[in-house]
């Protein structure tokens, strides 16, 4: 398979203060880390607390440049692109979907507002109906007149799918999608995304600190702690044969 994106030596820092008169402390997120996504790949990009992956994910989604290093998109300097043509190619379902979501709004006008955004900055591509839309993602109909405050946690964790899914991007970035999640949750929220990706081959950059989950549903899988990858290999291979010790410890606390 192609290369779908490429991240080349990611270097991201914060600089932020504890209160008004402390000195300000420089966070590390993001150490020279590497990894790529293939076309039609799920890839895994699994991390305990504060290891850097949302930090890539935002990155790799657009939402902020790093401090260093390049990321192409099918050979592309993304941090080139203009934030239209990034946001046609490039959607992101975040962990805490209802926060970036008006809940002044209900649903079929939040989703109804998206479409008309869809359609002025892909003009060529005629986005799905709503309620194509609500099936894709398996969505109630009388939902619609909901708003996102009103919804159960996996009815939530659908909306965010549906409104990434109607650009019909290359790829997705899912910010912790399933974690801390019931299981049967987990698995319905798996099974929306596998077959979004067997209708349009969409790509997923899946984030999550959970390893059992990310076997169940990408093709290969990234380990990244203090930000830096530290092993990337098949989810099988990553879970019964990893090479690093670290890897291998974080392996044995999840058996």
């Amino acid at each position: 398979m192609n290369k779908l994106v490429e991240a080349i030596h990611l270097r991201k820092e914060y600089i932020y203060r504890k209160n008004f008169f402390s000195p300000k402390v420089i966070a590390k997120a993001l150490d020279y880390a590497s990894l790529e996504i293939l076309e039609n790949e799920i890839l895994g990009l699994v991390g305990g607390r504060g290891s850097g992956k949302t930090s890539m994910g935002e990155l790799i989604a657009g939402l902020s440049a790093p401090d260093y290093g390049r990321i192409e998109f099918r050979g592309k300097d993304l941090c080139r692109m203009k934030e239209r043509e990034i946001r046609g190619k490039i959607q992101i379902v975040f962990q805490d979907v209802a926060g970036h979501i008006d809940s002044r709004l209900t649903i079929g006008k939040t989703i109804e507002e998206s479409i008309d955004c869809c359609k002025k900055i892909k003009k060529k591509l005629e986005p799905l109906g709503m309620m194509e839309l609500f099936e894709m993602v398996e969505l109630r109909p009388s939902l619609v007149t909901c708003s996102i405050d009103q919804l159960d946690e996996i009815d939530v964790k659908k909306v965010g799918i549906a409104l990434a899914v109607l650009w019909r991007p290359q790829l997705i970035v899912l910010d912790e999608p399933v974690d801390g999640i019931d299981a049967s949750i987990r698995g319905q929220v798996i099974d929306i995304l596998q077959k979004i990706r067997e209708i349009y081959g969409t790509s997923y950059l899946f984030i999550s600190k959970d390893l059992n989950a990310a076997k169940k549903i990408c093709d290969r899988i990234a380990i990244i702690h203090n930000g830096r990858i530290v092993e990337v290999g098949q989810a099988k291979t990553i879970m019964e044969n990893p090479e690093s010790e670290y890897v291998k410890q974080f392996v044995e606390s999840i058996l």
